[in-house]
């Protein structure tokens, strides 16, 4: 019977499971909705993670496995409390498949778990090891740093209402203002009303604000705006560039104070770039790679183009004692030199 581990990523706008076998290939995919415990209530996690895992489970191409390991990082998991009741919510749904006979040799009885953030296994998908700086930016964002003694550290991540500069949700919101401020003359026309009011269904700017007054846009909607800001910024648009470009620079204010705090600014280190935002736009990706080099040139930054998921499946495989038979974690990451093509 092969021997398998999960891997699982938690975030703002959805959740996916991989199975693993024992040398690192993903042999099964599953996805369900948001785990953020800060956007959605335990039964809602329950279910994404229910979904997840049982799709990673019956898309395998392997007909026999036992699971020995599962890990999994979760957005808004800072606290150690929420990763305790992430990982009780995580075991009752592995114990429904130990009260079913078809399945109850599917886990081992000692199987381990391990709840992290979702900053730890993104920087161990793009890194292949707990040491250098991730930045994510998606439907939320956050910096988080380590070294291999250990050393920590973070910028960002603290919450919609306090934080959250250079996330998907902030280039949404900001897009939604400048529609408003152009409706009303307070600022430039841009191209940004065209695109999302028609995203959005809406005839015009006042139209969309009385509806979004009546009913406020959800966390995961506003970040999907993002996408219609890189699209204007694309056709030329300045409103959406500078929206775009103050991303940028906030989320390089945030790299160079982990990398000052872990003491990286005079040496090499990997620099994940992980989330929907910097995968999908270079109008932020590009500038800020080139913004933290100026202050900190040893970063060797890694857009992570694979699942962040496989993160915690490195993590999973270790954790069973399979990580001599994996690779680094690097495979599907495209890396940047940050030469002058940035």
């Amino acid at each position: 019977m092969k021997r398998c581990v999960l891997g699982i990523d938690g975030g703002g706008t959805k959740t996916t499971c991989l199975l693993s076998d024992d040398t690192g290939k993903i042999i099964g995919q599953g996805r369900g909705g948001p785990a953020n415990p800060n956007l959605v209530n335990t039964d809602d996690i329950r279910a994404a993670m229910q979904e997840s895992i049982s799709g990673a489970i019956h898309s395998s191409s392997v007909p026999e496995f036992r699971i020995e390991a599962l890990c999994a990082g979760i957005a808004g998991g800072g606290e150690e409390e929420t990763r305790h009741t992430m990982r009780k919510v995580i075991c009752q749904v592995t114990d429904r498949y130990g009260a079913d006979s078809r399945y109850k040799h599917l886990f081992a009885g000692d199987m381990q778990i391990e709840v992290y953030t979702d900053a730890i296994i993104s920087l161990v998908a793009g890194a292949g090891k707990r040491h250098g700086v991730v930045v994510i930016s998606g439907t939320g964002s956050i910096v988080y740093g380590e070294r291999f003694d250990g050393k920590t550290a973070r910028a960002g991540g603290w919450g919609n209402f306090l934080d959250n500069e250079g996330s998907g949700y902030e280039i949404g919101k900001m897009a939604l203002r400048a529609i408003m401020r152009a409706y009303d003359g307070r600022d430039r026309q841009t191209h940004l009303a065209e695109y999302i009011l028609k995203e959005l269904h809406f005839s015009t700017p006042a139209e969309m604000a009385a509806h979004i007054l009546k009913k406020p846009p959800e966390y995961a909607g506003v970040a999907g705006i993002a996408k219609l800001a890189h699209k204007a910024a694309k056709s030329g648009d300045t409103v959406a560039l500078h929206i775009l470009t103050n991303a940028a620079v906030e989320l390089c204010h945030g790299v160079l104070a982990v990398a000052k705090a872990l003491s990286f600014t005079k040496e090499n280190f990997p620099l994940v770039l992980a989330g929907g935002v910097l995968r999908n736009s270079d109008f932020v990706e590009k500038p800020l790679v080139h913004k933290v080099r100026q202050s900190a040139p040893g970063a060797m930054p890694v857009l992570l183009a694979e699942e962040q998921a496989k993160g915690a499946v490195i993590l999973a495989l270790k954790l069973a004692g399979m990580e001599k038979s994996q690779g680094n974690g690097t495979g599907g990451n495209s890396e940047r030199n940050g030469g002058g093509g940035i």
